[in-house]
Parts: structure tokens; C-alpha cells; sequence
């Protein structure tokens, strides 16, 4: 096992209304997860609201600006955190290698994890899926040989992630 950084993982949930058919309201919901490098006080919060709210009104004209509420709870701490059909990290300068054994490491840990609650009887948990990740032949942003890397793309940089694609 590796004894990588572990960073705070929040939970971001997005309720707007919508003009439906015949003059109705109809309510829409978007969750996704968020990584942050250190804990987030007020501020922090109050600016990823922000980008988020304006991130989902921009993708959409349907939304009601008027009905937007966005909510941001702490979810918990881990290494990766799920993305669709891929997860993310913090760049700390990590090589390639260490990127994959630290994958690897949250992989096996997340599946036992899984185990465990079917074991007791517990729901699935929505905010540590792996949605495909257990297939370990189709990790990797590149592929060169028999070699997989994660990406490293300039949008990645840009946001000091790597991003393991699955």
C-alpha cells in the first residue's frame, strides 16, 4: 500500500427549476464531487458555489436562474475521487508509476470498502463509485505499448489534476 495524500472530497448538488409543457415547473437536480487541497472555510465555499451555479446555468437556457440552489457538503477524505468514467487526484508531482500504484491502492481499498457495506446490508454509497475502474486493462489517459499513463492534457495541468480514464 501506498501512503499517498489523502484530500477532502465534497459533495456538490444543483436543484433548478425548468419551464415544462403546458406552462409547468419541473425541478432538475445535478450532483457531482469536487477534490480540494485543503479543507474549504467559508470563502472557498462561497466561490465553488458560484463557479458551479454558473457553470449549470450557462450549459443550459432552460434553467431558472430565479430557482437555482446549490448545496456543498463534506463528503470524505480519499486519494481519487469518480468523475464519468474516469477519477481524478491532485498533481504533487507523482510519476506516471506512482499514479497507477496509487490508483491501484484506491481500487482495491474502494472494492473492499463495497464488500463491506453488502456485507452488513448497507445501500450502495453514490459518492465513491467506481464506474468501471475494477477493470484495471482500461485505465490510462494514453496509450503507448503496454504501457498506460494518466493524462496529463493541458487542461489537466491547468487544473493541477491527473485524470486515470476508464
Amino acid at each position: 500500500m501506498t501512503n499517498d495524500p489523502k484530500f477532502p472530497i465534497y459533495l456538490i448538488d444543483n436543484y433548478w427549476t425548468e419551464d415544462g409543457k403546458d406552462g409547468d415547473r419541473i425541478v432538475q437536480h445535478s450532483a457531482g464531487l469536487i477534490m480540494s487541497s485543503d479543507v474549504l472555510d467559508s470563502a472557498g465555499r462561497e466561490e465553488l458555489i458560484r463557479r458551479s451555479t454558473e457553470g449549470m446555468l450557462g450549459s443550459r437556457e432552460s434553467k431558472n436562474p430565479d430557482h437555482m440552489v446549490t448545496e456543498i457538503g463534506f463528503s470524505h477524505y480519499e486519494t481519487w475521487y469518480v468523475r464519468w468514467f474516469s477519477h481524478r487526484t491532485i498533481d504533487v508531482g507523482q510519476t506516471d508509476e506512482e499514479a497507477l500504484r496509487s490508483f491501484e491502492d484506491f481500487v482495491l481499498r474502494t472494492e473492499v470498502y463495497h464488500e463491506r457495506r453488502r456485507y452488513l446490508g448497507l445501500p450502495e454509497d453514490g459518492d465513491r463509485f467506481l464506474m468501471g475502474a475494477e477493470d484495471r486493462w482500461r485505465w490510462g489517459a494514453k496509450e503507448s505499448g503496454d504501457d498506460m499513463a494518466p493524462c496529463r492534457c493541458d487542461g489537466c495541468k491547468k487544473n493541477g489534476v491527473l485524470t486515470i480514464v476508464h
